[in-house]
């Protein structure tokens, strides 16, 4: 994709303004520098505000917390949900808390709002939520001033300049509160893909607006609230089911220290939703009945309910935090092609 100087400039330039970040900061990068996470909101932030970088380039969290946090005395961090869990796990295990650190934006990844909460406690930050893609830049973005539930518990505001809308199928914009498809207008958007200008035409509408793949409302405060992704979206007979919202009620299940949930494919209904777990710590494992009373006690309609429950030792994500969901939706069908053959066979 391309995008001039002038976009990243000015990205930067919002996002100081927006936080109120200084030549006081000192801006840590456990990302990696070739990704826009990284490059942009790491070492051209840093150069923007003329003040250091505090680079690992492995990541661990021991090292992050005694040497970029203790010793170094970072205080602004951008980066993905992997680091944040690191870093609660590791002072919740009797490490120092990062007393230098005031503010860790997270980005990357959908951010369990469970985790976030934690995190503002145990790492005794501010832990923001915020949208943004390689296309766009950041286009929205909580602050420290927000009330704490709406600076974690959304994934931020528009910038200034920056104008968000939910809208049908058809492109008729929502209302406040309707859940739709979520598209962006910024200055910081990219000019198109290298020599792609079919892949260009198709994520942009005709009157400019940035189609980004994503299921979204605004509430009535106007916090942004990503509910998935458009292609992740699982239809069970024409019911669509919202999967943020299950894998955040998973995440917060004692048994379970990550979730998410992916379509397996379906004869009859085209598709069933099918929930990938991790085990807690202590190695105690969430029954597949145990978990249908959580989501009920929880007030989940019974629709949104998985069909299936699959512990796995990790959630595969990519070098940014991503979920890796086409892995996860592969190994969903091959679970019910594996099924289907032992019922054939018996």
């Amino acid at each position: 994709m391309q995008h001039p100087h002038r976009t990243l400039g000015l990205a930067t330039a919002m996002e100081v303004a927006h936080l109120g970040l200084t030549d006081a900061d000192r801006i840590y990068i456990p990302s990696p520098l070739a990704h826009q996470t990284g490059f942009l909101y790491g070492m051209l932030l840093s150069w923007r505000l003329g003040v250091a970088s505090v680079i690992q380039p492995v990541w661990d969290p021991k090292v992050a917390l005694t040497q970029a946090f203790e010793a170094s005395k970072a205080s602004f961090v951008q980066c993905a949900t992997p680091f944040l869990t690191d870093l609660v796990d590791q002072v919740e295990a009797g490490l120092t808390v990062p007393e230098s650190l005031r503010i860790f934006v997270a980005t990357g990844a959908a951010v369990p709002r469970a985790l976030a909460q934690k995190a503002t406690t145990v790492l005794q930050t501010s832990v923001l939520g915020a949208f943004g893609t390689s296309e766009t830049c950041l286009g929205a973005l909580s602050t420290p001033g927000d009330a704490p539930e709406d600076a974690w518990g959304s994934d931020g505001k528009p910038l200034p300049g920056i104008r968000l809308r939910i809208v049908d199928d058809e492109g008729v914009e929502l209302p406040r509160g309707s859940e739709g498809n979520y598209e962006l207008h910024s200055p910081t958007m990219f000019g198109g893909y290298l020599d792609r200008p079919d892949l260009t035409d198709d994520v942009f509408t005709a009157d400019g607006w940035y189609r980004t793949g994503d299921l979204a409302k605004i509430d009535a405060k106007g916090f942004l609230h990503i509910t998935g992704r458009i292609k992740d979206v699982i239809n069970r007979g024409g019911e669509k089911i919202p999967v943020v919202e299950i894998e955040n009620l998973l995440y917060q299940h004692p048994m379970v220290s990550d979730a998410a949930i992916v379509a397996m494919p379906d004869p009859r209904l085209g598709e069933r939703a099918c929930a990938f777990v991790v085990a807690a710590k202590d190695g105690a494992h969430l029954d597949f009945a145990t978990m249908q009373k959580y989501l009920g006690d929880a007030g989940v309609s019974k629709y949104y309910w998985p069909e299936r429950l699959e512990f796995i030792d990790e959630i595969p994500r990519n070098v940014v935090g991503k979920v890796q969901k086409n892995l996860l939706r592969d190994r969903a069908a091959a679970l019910v092609a594996a099924s289907n053959t032992a019922v054939k066979e018996k």
